[in-house]
């Protein structure tokens, strides 16, 4: 029973913290500091105005283009980037049903694989193969674990 009001009490948390994140985009959008005459902030209105105009033209889409080792980084960081919005949730819902050192040992994990996949993918992108292997596979074990303890919970 007590891990049920744990979990409860995180849900609550969490719907906070995405009530707080909406009215920053809102007010973002819709803030008054610098704003256009139609009331919308210039970044927006220029945002805007951009999707307009690119919608509006059948164009490729923007590549990142450069010399072959800033590509190699840049990749490295989206790929990361991708994968820790993935991975955090289950290392948050194993800390939340499971275990707190399991998550950080899932963590801990996934990060020195992912600092081996850099590694790898920086000096010869053939090579990083195992490392996004090892990668992948901390991020299955999180998310399976994630939802073994779901089940768990509301199973008793």
């Amino acid at each position: 029973m007590p891990l049920r009001a744990d979990l409860d009490i995180a849900i609550r948390q969490h719907t906070v913290i995405n009530v707080l994140k909406l009215g920053l985009v809102a007010s973002i959008a819709f803030g008054d500091e610098n704003s256009s005459e139609h009331g919308w902030p210039r970044q927006s209105q220029y945002h805007f105005s951009s999707c307009r105009r690119l919608s509006l033209r059948a164009q490729e889409a923007l590549a990142v283009t450069g010399h072959e080792m800033f590509e190699r980084a840049y990749r490295i960081q989206k790929n990361t980037l991708e994968n820790a919005a993935l991975l955090l949730p289950a290392l948050w819902v194993n800390a939340a049903v499971i275990s707190d050192r399991g998550a950080a040992a899932l963590g801990a994990f996934w990060l020195t694989s992912k600092i081996w996949y850099a590694i790898a993918y920086q000096t010869d992108p053939a090579k990083r193969g195992p490392a996004f292997g090892l990668s992948m596979t901390a991020f299955a074990l999180a998310w399976c674990a994630g939802a073994w303890g779901i089940k768990r919970v509301l199973m008793s």
